[in-house]
């Protein structure tokens, strides 16, 4: 049964910043959702949430996927361990998730997938970006694949150009999910549940929410909505 206005959860938390946080509230209620905010220490009782919106926001700690600390900061032990435990949740009762670039890779070490803590020393020529006005006008071309979530929020564009901006990228793949996005340095820009599995679950490592000014970001988080409203 189609709910009419779905709940969403939306993760922050008090290092977070506040743009991100207004505009993933905008991008939900644009998109035909309620937001609840979620953060570290308050019992929101998200059982009642119809999906999760994962923003965006500092490093994950290595610890939680079993590496050393090399190149990670601005640790949020406390969110890291909230957001883990909501997309197992959302796996484990078939809500959907969308996660938006930390929450991309929150989504890969939620499925035991691992990350590289600074991709220059991966990726030949990445260029790292954290200015938030880089987040809204910088581009990055990305690649996609056919019959995937992103491919349908871009249309007929299989080579669009996004707001990627970050110095750590998805490692080791999660279980259970597929690339369906890449740069042309080769480095994972989005993952989807796999083909096999009739569940709502994106991760995009750029920033739809600061632009959503293009018909494709808006797309993505009406796709998301709809998942929700739907139970998928």
């Amino acid at each position: 049964m189609m709910r009419s206005r779905p709940l969403i959860g939306v993760t922050t938390s008090d290092r977070s910043s506040r743009t991100l946080w207004v505009f993933s509230y905008l991008a939900v209620t644009m998109a035909g959702g309620r937001v609840k905010k979620i953060k570290p220490g308050v019992d929101l009782h998200t059982a009642n949430c119809d999906g999760f919106l994962i923003t965006g926001g500092s490093d994950i700690d290595p610890a939680l996927y079993n590496h050393e600390n090399t190149s990670s900061y601005g640790l949020d032990k406390a969110r890291d361990a909230m957001e883990c435990a909501l997309v197992r949740h959302a796996v484990e009762h078939g809500k959907p998730v969308f996660g938006i670039c930390r929450g991309a890779q929150m989504i890969n070490v939620a499925h035991n997938g691992t990350l590289h803590q600074n991709a220059r020393d991966v990726y030949e020529g990445f260029s790292p970006h954290s200015n938030m006005m880089r987040k809204i006008y910088a581009r990055r071309r990305v690649y996609l694949e056919q019959a995937s979530l992103v491919a349908k929020a871009f249309g007929g564009d299989m080579t669009p150009k996004v707001n990627s901006l970050h110095h750590q990228s998805i490692g080791d793949l999660g279980q259970g999910l597929r690339v369906t996005a890449r740069d042309s340095l080769g480095m994972v820009q989005s993952v989807e549940a796999g083909m096999r599995h009739n569940h709502y679950i994106l991760g995009v490592q750029w920033h739809p929410e600061l632009i959503l000014y293009r018909p494709s970001s808006r797309r993505l988080f009406r796709g998301f909505v709809e998942a929700c409203s739907a139970g998928l």
